[in-house]
């Protein structure tokens, strides 16, 4: 990634907004129009509510890299004790199929993570 800028924010349903608005910035910066850059928020909004929701966690890490006209945002939350499951509802997965390219969420070696990529049109 060309640029990238890594974000490690409480893990508190208040503090997604931060992750939110430096998506939503960078992707501003290369050019996204509003109903990408709402998309984008979008996306990012429900991955960390995923991983909030799994179980109890200091914090959250956000990496924002930006690779020629795509974003690519990942997160990662390691959690106090063991995590249920870490996935989207039905509705999430239609609705991040609809406004991303490609995305990703769940348990990695005991790690609730996720990676959504989006180009812009």
């Amino acid at each position: 990634m060309a640029d990238t800028v890594i974000l490690r924010i409480p893990a508190d349903t208040g503090r997604v907004r931060i992750a939110r608005l430096v998506a939503a910035a960078i992707a501003d910066d290369i050019g996204f129009d509003l109903d990408e850059i709402d998309d984008l928020r979008l996306a990012v909004d429900e991955l960390c509510f995923a991983l909030l929701d799994a179980g109890e966690s200091e914090a959250i890490e956000i990496v924002v890299g930006v690779d020629g006209d795509t974003v690519e945002v990942t997160g990662s939350c390691t959690y106090a004790g063991p995590p249920s499951a870490v996935e989207l509802g039905t509705l999430a997965a239609q609705l991040l199929g609809a406004v991303v390219d490609t995305h990703e969420v769940g348990l990695q070696e005991g790690e609730g993570r996720f990676r959504l990529r989006k180009r812009r049109t």
